[in-house]
């Protein structure tokens, strides 16, 4: 039987690490904005300590269905799920503007 009460746990676990990582992204796009790439680096690694514990988190959910056999959906997983991709989708975006970034800066300096 789906343990409703463990599920929401965890699925706020995936919510909470997913958007810390959504803004940690965020906050490495505006660093890079202003040519702070350290600052930059510094949080994409820590989007992606973030990120990578959200998705062990769905990692659980995911053995935990195989091991019962049974469906464990819910709103509440959804949504979970639906932070996760749109994150690792916002990171790829990110990594492609702070490139773009770098690039327009080389160029600007004859590089």
């Amino acid at each position: 039987m789906v343990d409703v009460e463990k599920m929401a746990a965890i699925a706020m676990q995936i919510v909470t690490y997913a958007g810390t990582a959504k803004s940690c992204y965020i906050l490495a796009l505006e660093a890079a904005k202003k040519r702070d790439y350290e600052k930059s680096e510094s949080h994409l690694k820590t989007g992606d300590e973030s990120f990578l514990l959200a998705h062990s988190f769905h990692l659980e959910l995911l053995k935990e269905e195989a091991a019962t056999k049974e469906p464990q959906v819910s709103l509440l997983l959804m949504h979970a799920e639906d932070q996760l991709m749109n994150t690792e989708t916002l990171k790829f975006v990110i990594l492609e503007f702070i490139e773009m970034l770098k690039d327009k800066e080389n160029a600007n300096h004859g590089i």
